[in-house]
């Protein structure tokens, strides 16, 4: 189906796709260039019409980036084989067709460096430095964000101990940041983050999971986080965390799943900032305190709106100084269908004040 300058289409599609001719099932004749497959409600996959194909393939959009690779080797940078000789830098131009950001690639460790000026603009930088050693200049895509929709995976498990070079990004339109950060084990601070704008994300799921080292979350105290759903893992093993005050003003109403969320804090003592998180609309809690061996004061919790839970296993599983959980009798339970392992390996002494919770039966 062709509408304007788009073309949808069913197509089956792999990650990687992007740039594949779209054909014709009666003639085989080329009606466009496939850009990214559905996601969401969004039911078809997405191109652009041949005929407009050339002038949206030359738009100008060039961008540098470094990279640290080993002194020799063949490598393949978006779908571009080039020969990397001992102690030579090279300059490579790679054009839309050729790009492939959507597969995960690897640069190793090394000295030397690779310059490639990257024309035109992308919707998604999935798995774009996954695993490998930090770009020496990340603030050189600033130009390249501005119509990208997917950041997920784009610096899981790099080599980055901060990203105050990203404070320019402009990130309106992204859409996911699933495991954008996840596993920097060195990243130590969000400097940076600050000023996005987040405002369209619609999930944020693994963002910062195993940052071992992040300990302060005051750049996402202005985030607007009010039109995403899913939380899950998203300070997953952050074990430096003490402090979620900075979170106190997040809008998340529209949340569904906060799954782990902030499983193996060792460090947080109390929830202080939690208190007015609005989940009316979340229906799994599984596990989002679990570990948390530090944990002691969940008085932060005692007005939530939990509802609409279903899902309540594990939620304070192995929370070795949680003693006391009376702030939680009057929480509306009755949707709840799953409580195994809810408090398993906590302190607990008293749960006389549970007896006001009503299970449904």
């Amino acid at each position: 189906m062709q509408k304007g300058k788009k073309n949808f289409h069913y197509c089956d599609t792999q990650n990687g796709s992007s740039g594949s001719p779209i054909l014709t099932l009666d003639s085989l004749k080329v009606i466009g260039v496939h850009r990214r497959g559905g996601r969401g409600n969004f039911k078809y996959n997405l191109g652009t019409n041949i005929k407009y194909a050339k002038d949206e393939f030359e738009k100008k959009y060039e961008i540098n980036l470094i990279y640290e690779v080993c002194s020799e080797g063949t490598y393949n940078i978006f779908g571009t084989n080039f020969v990397k000789k001992n102690k030579d830098n090279i300059d490579i131009i790679i054009n839309e067709a050729n790009i492939n950001l959507m597969s995960s690639y690897k640069l190793n460790k090394g000295k030397n460096t690779i310059l490639i000026k990257l024309k035109n603009w992308v919707d998604s930088l999935e798995y774009m430095f996954f695993n490998c050693i930090a770009p020496t200049d990340l603030g050189g895509l600033k130009n390249l964000t501005k119509k990208v929709i997917n950041f997920s995976y784009m610096f899981c498990l790099c080599h980055i101990s901060n990203i105050d070079s990203l404070k320019n990004w402009d990130v309106y339109n992204g859409e996911r940041f699933e495991n954008m950060f996840s596993k920097c084990c060195f990243l130590s601070n969000i400097d940076g983050l600050e000023n996005w704008n987040v405002s369209n994300a619609i999930t944020f799921k693994g963002m910062f999971s195993g940052c071992e080292s992040l300990q302060n979350l005051n750049p996402l105290r202005n985030w607007k986080v009010g039109n995403a759903c899913n939380f899950s893992y998203m300070f997953f093993g952050c074990k430096e965390i003490e402090d979620l005050s900075s979170l106190k003003n997040w809008d998340v109403s529209k949340a569904e799943c906060c799954e782990e969320m902030f499983y193996g804090c060792d460090l947080l003592n109390s929830l202080k900032g939690l208190e007015n998180w609005n989940f009316k609309k979340v229906n799994c809690l599984r596990s989002m305190f679990s570990s948390c061996k530090s944990l002691s004061n969940i008085s932060a919790l005692k007005n939530w709106n939990v509802s609409s839970v279903k899902y309540f296993n594990g939620m304070f599983q192995n929370c070795s100084s949680l003693n006391y959980i009376d702030n939680i009798q009057n929480w509306d339970i009755s949707n709840g269908s799953d409580f195994s392992f809810m408090f398993e390996n906590c302190k607990i002494s008293n749960t006389y004040h549970l007896e006001k919770w009503k299970v449904q039966k």
